[in-house]
């Protein structure tokens, strides 16, 4: 071969199952370098048989360019891909694109991404969330549905997520996990099917690589070691290891059981001196404060400020706050964030979980770590009743996320 089509195809060709994982994300980044017209096609033509390293390789790739970032939307689109696939942080960067096409195309693609089906179930389980379930019960329910790839107060397969760091998330999202599974999958998380030269079928997450072989792993943590040789079609479904249909087996009471205990066994609050956590009420004027002083903190970095009453070093993806809101009378609020982002921090992404859905936007500067401002992030329609309230990074972190002070829930004029 010579000059870059004969380089596109000899580094296209180091692209499959048989070939260690090592070289295959070495020729993808050569790829990339060379610039080449024909090499987002090539990708593409690889992704059904592609692990989720190069996948994972294969979509930054794309996004490098403009013109590529195109072509992975059009793919999307066709269903070669499922908007599944493309995980939050790197959707971000497609509809937030500074090329004004790529924008405008990622908005259509990804403005649907819950199946009709999905959406109706939903709204049909939406009672689980506000009505009172049983721990005791819903313990039994996990056990029967949920054991075979999740394992949680000493019971169950340890394969999917480990729940425990996610079972404080608002019912509200968990639900959505639980019945949608595949509106958002972690590319870990995928279902493969691999065949073999003697033609047995093999499912389930691809657990591990080596230059020689690669790991499945089964629901009820059934292991398949498979030498690379050995393996002649290896096709990821794009969807997730934990099924669709679960609606099938648990109805609306035995899920509310499940989320209360979900609830009950999520990991515990950290603990500082002056943060304690409370119910949020009305002031006199109406308005709903939710101060950093009032919140549950949870995960590696983030910490309670006493000296500024904020929450800082809010640096770690699993850093979150929660908080537990009281609402007087349903109507639509202005939601405020009061915070502080240093400039070197600005651009990191935030999303606010609301019982109205999700609020999103970034930290933004001018300034320092000193200089709050009071920002207007959006606008809800709140029923009345006593919900949770939770607020996490959307992406990957840069340095910090924000130091924050206090969410404001504004009444707005009738």
């Amino acid at each position: 071969f010579s000059g870059v089509d004969g380089d596109v195809e000899l580094l296209t060709g180091l692209i499959g199952p048989r070939t260690p994982v090592e070289v295959q994300l070495a020729s993808i980044e050569r790829l990339a370098q060379l610039g080449a017209a024909a090499a987002p096609r090539a990708w593409l033509d690889q992704w059904p048989t592609a692990t989720p390293a190069v996948r994972l390789a294969i979509i930054d790739a794309l996004l490098g360019r403009g013109a590529w970032s195109r072509e992975l939307l059009t793919a999307i689109d066709a269903r070669f891909l499922r908007p599944s696939e493309i995980d939050a942080a790197r959707r971000q960067l497609l509809v937030r694109s500074s090329d004004t096409a790529v924008r405008a195309a990622a908005a259509r693609t990804f403005a649907e991404e819950t199946s009709g089906d999905r959406r109706e179930i939903l709204a049909r389980y939406a009672g689980a969330v506000t009505t009172p379930g049983d721990r005791g019960r819903g313990r039994e329910v996990f056990a029967r549905n949920c054991a075979s790839c999740h394992r949680l107060d000493n019971v169950g397969h340890a394969i999917g997520p480990d729940l425990a760091p996610l079972a404080h998330k608002l019912p509200e999202a968990l639900l959505a996990a639980i019945l949608d599974p595949n509106q958002a999958v972690d590319p870990r998380y995928l279902n493969y099917l691999a065949i073999t030269e003697d033609g047995r079928q093999f499912s389930g997450m691809l657990t591990g690589e080596t230059a020689t072989s690669m790991t499945l792993v089964a629901q009820d943590n059934k292991q398949q070691v498979l030498l690379r040789t050995a393996v002649t079609e290896l096709a990821s479904s794009g969807r997730s290891l934990m099924p669709e249909g679960l609606e099938q087996q648990i109805d609306v009471p035995a899920m509310a059981d499940l989320l209360a205990y979900l609830a009950a066994v999520a990991q515990p609050p950290k603990s500082f001196a002056g943060n304690q956590p409370a119910l949020v009420t009305a002031d006199a004027t109406g308005k709903y404060v939710l101060a950093a002083a009032q919140c549950e903190i949870r995960g590696p970095q983030l910490i309670f400020e006493p000296e500024f009453g904020n929450l800082g070093y809010w640096s770690a993806p699993d850093d979150s706050a929660l908080w537990t809101v009281q609402i007087d009378s349903a109507g639509a609020y202005d939601v405020m964030l009061d915070y502080a982002c240093h400039n070197d921090s600005a651009g990191t992404s935030y999303c606010l979980e609301t019982p109205a859905g999700p609020l999103r936007g970034e930290g933004e500067g001018p300034g320092g770590w000193s200089d709050y401002r009071t920002q207007r992030i959006g606008s809800v329609q709140l029923p009345a009743g006593t919900r949770k309230w939770g607020l996490r990074a959307d992406g990957p972190i840069n340095g910090a996320m924000l130091d924050l002070r206090a969410i404001q829930l504004v009444p707005k004029a009738p």
